[in-house]
């Protein structure tokens, strides 16, 4: 991973990101290696990001997920005792859980998993090693369908509302 060591370049990336609409989102880093989280965190730090939670296996991710306001998951594939298809898979059944955007993070060996995890409903897919800049526009880019998703439902609750 290639980072900036010049100050100035580092602020006018962070400048170019950070959004007060998505400064306050919750993301949930799930890797089973603690070295991948930090450096996804940090990654996550340097656009903006405060609040994120992070995970070292499937079940502690069901059950962050389960008992905090997630907006967007950060999962690793290959991890013990439940791996990345098997979270998906059980969030995706969840209809409470169904619309919480995930993006896959995988090694290239791992491709027919991740198109399943695609098939069942994941959001994105990012390769690792990842690049900072795809990072940023993949979590972007769910944020904001996220956004959109949450004001179309706030929309129709409000339509609801006024029809009865």
């Amino acid at each position: 991973m290639e980072q900036t060591n010049n100050p100035s370049d580092q602020s006018l990336v962070a400048e170019k990101v950070i959004d007060p609409t998505f400064a306050s989102f919750c993301i949930l880093v799930v890797d089973d290696s603690r070295t991948l989280r930090r450096i996804l965190i940090r990654e996550l730090n340097s656009l903006g990001f405060q609040n994120i939670l992070e995970a070292a296996d499937g079940i502690e991710a069901i059950n962050t997920v389960k008992s905090n306001s997630i907006d967007l998951m950060l999962l690793d594939m290959e991890m013990p005792e439940l791996d990345g298809l098997g979270v998906l898979t059980e969030l995706k059944s969840d209809d409470i859980y169904k619309s919480l955007p995930i993006i896959v993070i995988s090694g290239a060996d791992q491709f027919d998993k991740t198109i399943k995890c695609i098939e069942i409903g994941a959001e994105d897919y990012l390769p690792k090693p990842f690049d900072p800049i795809l990072l940023r526009a993949r979590i972007f880019s769910s944020l904001e369908k996220k956004r959109l998703r949450d004001l179309d439902q706030q929309h129709l609750e409000m339509l609801n509302k006024e029809k009865e």
